[in-house]
């Protein structure tokens, strides 16, 4: 088992020192560190067990949406830096709060919630502006499944990743 560091922003928002904040795209090495496994179940709720049996279709599936949606948002910033602003622990659970700055708007805060894996700190989820990523996709696949099935979900966000 390999240690993990006891401040998340350590070993995910600054693995070496600054390096992290440096890079070009520091989303990319970010995405690294999400926990797609977490993310897809927090998604879908109470939906999760309904999957009998397909839940790896289903987090394969989620990960590819999600890492478009997120690097297709994130992923154009060129050149702003990534300020890391603070992080509480508790426990086996964290938040790690960032801005992005130096864009022609506001900085734009990115606040990670993160959980202590048998490897490293992982993010479960990542609050832009106040916004849950997955609390969003939570009440928008909620909203979808009221009307169509799992299977339908499914396609639907295959249908999204593939036209980008």
């Amino acid at each position: 088992m390999t240690a993990t560091s006891p401040r998340p922003a350590q070993d995910v928002i600054r693995p070496d020192k600054d390096r992290f904040l440096q890079e070009e795209n520091p989303f990319e090495e970010m995405m690294s560190r999400f926990d797609f496994a977490a993310m897809a179940q927090q998604s879908l709720g109470h939906r999760w067990n309904d999957l009998n049996g397909n839940q790896q279709e289903f987090v394969s599936v989620f990960t590819d949406f999600l890492e478009y949606g997120y690097m297709s948002t994130l992923g154009s910033y060129r050149g702003e830096k990534v300020m890391y602003d603070n992080d509480r622990v508790n426990g086996e659970s964290a938040e790690v709060d960032t801005r992005v700055v130096g864009g022609e708007g506001a900085p734009i805060k990115i606040g990670y919630k993160l959980h202590r894996t048998r490897e490293a700190w992982m993010v479960y989820d990542a609050v832009i502006d106040d916004v849950s990523v997955v609390g969003n996709y939570r009440s928008q696949f909620a909203r979808i499944l009221r009307t169509s099935s799992l299977d339908e979900l499914l396609q639907s966000l295959r249908a999204k990743v593939a036209s980008h």
